[in-house]
């Protein structure tokens, strides 16, 4: 029983990363959870350093950037709340899966894939977005 329960901790965490070390992890989130800072902020350009290359290449300006995602991900640019879950490395990116409650009171789950960089740095690569699994009412 008592493996059971600790089973079930672990699990609840969402800590736990197929490969990735916890240094690693740990700077993904940090990009991430900079990133989201700088959105609440108003910080543009701040935001869009955080963003790949090939991300700069799809959005080849801070403008473009910023109203892409104010329009189609105004839960990341504007959380009532977000919270790290399960992570994992597949070759040389990370994919962070991050649990948003958005203004409008809905959860979602948006998963980060972010890239190492030459210099070892992590930068965010794309962003997915599914809808959570809470039922609002």
């Amino acid at each position: 029983m008592h493996r059971l329960f600790i089973a079930i901790l672990l699990l609840g965490t969402g800590s736990a990363s197929a490969f990735a070390g916890e240094p690693e992890i740990k700077a993904a989130q940090s990009v991430i959870q900079r990133q989201m800072s700088a959105f609440r902020g108003n910080r543009d350009a701040e935001a869009y350093s955080f963003a790949s290359p090939m991300l700069r290449m799809k959005f080849p300006n801070m403008g473009i950037f910023m109203s892409m995602v104010r329009q189609a991900y105004p839960m990341v640019h504007n959380p009532e709340h977000y919270a790290f879950r399960s992570s994992k490395e597949v070759g040389d990116q990370i994919q962070q899966d991050v649990l948003i409650i958005g203004a409008d009171g809905k959860d979602y789950v948006a998963t980060y894939t972010l890239q190492r960089q030459p210099d070892g740095s992590w930068l965010i690569n794309s962003v997915t977005l599914r809808a959570g699994r809470t039922l609002s009412t």
